[in-house]
């Protein structure tokens, strides 16, 4: 077994983001034809945000910034065809303003939560004992 050099280490950096399409039905309903966003897993910074903001908030408090956080995931994450960030920070207040419906909002929370299962803090998949 060869172990990673400082050079090896680097070049996993170098690969970038993890991606992914997510299928949203919710908003295929109004448009007849299949909606797919792509994303990307949080950064290390954006991780970092998330862990420190949602510590030791708890009861209604932590619901309503867990919500709050379907916005700005889906601002940070959510990719255009050439790759690049579709929103522009900032971009939360008029998402927020635009989940009128609730059909629009569990379409971006189903998008918050690839992000979230890119990253490492999805709900984990119980095994099967065999």
């Amino acid at each position: 077994m060869t172990l990673m050099d400082k050079s090896a280490f680097l070049a996993i950096a170098e690969r970038g983001f993890k991606t992914a399409t997510v299928a949203v039905p919710e908003w295929s309903m109004a448009t007849e034809e299949p909606i797919t966003v792509k994303v990307r897993e949080l950064s290390a910074d954006e991780f970092k945000k998330v862990g420190q903001e949602m510590g030791g908030r708890e009861g209604q408090e932590a619901v309503n910034r867990a919500m709050d956080y379907v916005y700005d995931v889906v601002v940070w994450c959510t990719l255009g065809d050439d790759d690049e960030q579709v929103f522009s920070e900032g971009d939360q207040a008029e998402l927020k303003k635009a989940a009128k419906t609730s059909t629009f909002y569990q379409g971006l929370a189903r998008i918050a939560n690839e992000v979230f299962s890119l990253s490492g803090l999805g709900e984990e998949e119980e095994e099967s004992p065999n």
